[in-house]
C-alpha cells in the first residue's frame, strides 16, 4: 500500500539540511522508507540545497573548522533502515529504532504499550507505540508537535484512516484521540513535549505509560 499522507515540505527540507533532530527524523526516515512519492520529493530538495550553497559567496571559516570536520568524520553513522529482524507486517524502520525496542521493551495499559526510543533535547520523547483493534490512545493534546508515522496495521483519527507509511504532524491546536482499527496498530510518535491528557482517562493512563 502507497501512503496517502505526508509529511509538510517544510519537514522534507529540514530532513534534507540534516536540521531535524533524532526523534522527527526517525519519524520522517520510516516514512520515507515507505513512499517514493516522498523519496523523490527529498532528491529533490537536496539537489536544491547543493545548487543554492555553490551559488553563495566563498565565506571565513572558523578557526576550529579543522577540528569540526574530523570530529564528524568519526563520528559513528546513524544505523540503516533495515528489515532484518522487524515483527511482522511492519514497514522498514531505522535500526536504532529496533534496537530501542528490544532494549527497553514495553510498559502496556488498557490495550495499548509504549517502548521508549530516544529523549531530549529538553523535553522532547519518542516512543513506539501499539494499540490492539477497537483500542487508542486517550484524547489528549499537545505542548508542541507531534509527528507520527504507522508502521503496521491502521487507526482511524478525525474520520480519516490512516495505513502503513502514512504520516500525520499535529501541533498544540489538535485535540484528537487515535483509535486502532480491526487490527493490530503500532506506529512512530516524535512528540516535542509530554501528551497532555484532555480527560480523566488520559490522567489515568498516561503516567502508566511514560507519556505525561
Amino acid at each position: 500500500m502507497t501512503p496517502r499522507h505526508h509529511p509538510s515540505d517544510a519537514l522534507l527540507v529540514d530532513y534534507a539540511a540534516g536540521a531535524l533532530t533524532t526523534g522527527p527524523r526517525l519519524v520522517v526516515a520510516s516514512h520515507l522508507n515507505a513512499c517514493p512519492h516522498c523519496a523523490r520529493g527529498l532528491a529533490l530538495a537536496e539537489a536544491v540545497g547543493g545548487v543554492v550553497l555553490s551559488d553563495l559567496p566563498p565565506a571565513e571559516m572558523r578557526p576550529d573548522a579543522l577540528d569540526l570536520a574530523l570530529a564528524r568524520i568519526e563520528r559513528p553513522e546513524s544505523p540503516p533502515a533495515t528489515s532484518a529482524g522487524l515483527p511482522q507486517d511492519w514497514i522498514k524502520v531505522p535500526a536504532e529504532v529496533l534496537a530501542s525496542l528490544r532494549a527497553r521493551g514495553r510498559r502496556s495499559a488498557f490495550g495499548a504499550w509504549i517502548s521508549p526510543v530516544t529523549k531530549g533535547p529538553g523535553r522532547a520523547r519518542t516512543y513506539l507505540i501499539g494499540m490492539a483493534p477497537g483500542r487508542g490512545v486517550a484524547r489528549h493534546t499537545h505542548a508542541g508537535y507531534e509527528l507520527t508515522c504507522v508502521l503496521k496495521g491502521s487507526f482511524i483519527d478525525g474520520g480519516i484512516v490512516y495505513g502503513p507509511g502514512d504520516f500525520t504532524e499535529h501541533d498544540g491546536d489538535m485535540t484528537h484521540a487515535p483509535q486502532a482499527t480491526d487490527e493490530d496498530c503500532v506506529c512512530l510518535m516524535a512528540t516535542e513535549a509530554p501528551l497532555v491528557p484532555s480527560d480523566w482517562v488520559g490522567r489515568l493512563v498516561f503516567p502508566l505509560l511514560g507519556v505525561s
